[in-house]
């Protein structure tokens, strides 16, 4: 699969990082990427805890009628064409 590495992601409070965090990790993660491989960097455990929870979430969301389409147009969006 063809999704674009190491990627630095910094911008303001309320800005969409977490969103823009949790898709590259599931689209890592969707190409075939073993998470113990991919690292995440945020500055508090309770962002970190977000992320993981934000993460979990979208999983469950894609089990849901239409769920997977939420799941993987983001995705698609920053840069893996091929899921």
């Amino acid at each position: 699969m063809n999704f674009p590495y190491h990627r630095i992601i910094r911008a303001s409070a309320g800005s969409g990082k977490t969103h823009r965090l949790t898709t590259r990790y599931l689209g890592l993660i969707l190409s075939g990427e073993p998470p113990e491989s991919i690292l995440a960097v945020t500055f508090t455990r309770t962002a970190a805890g977000e992320i993981l929870e934000r993460i979990l979430e979208r999983f469950l969301d894609a089990l849901e009628e239409e769920g997977s389409k939420r799941l993987l147009d983001p995705v698609q969006k920053e840069g893996c064409e091929e899921l």
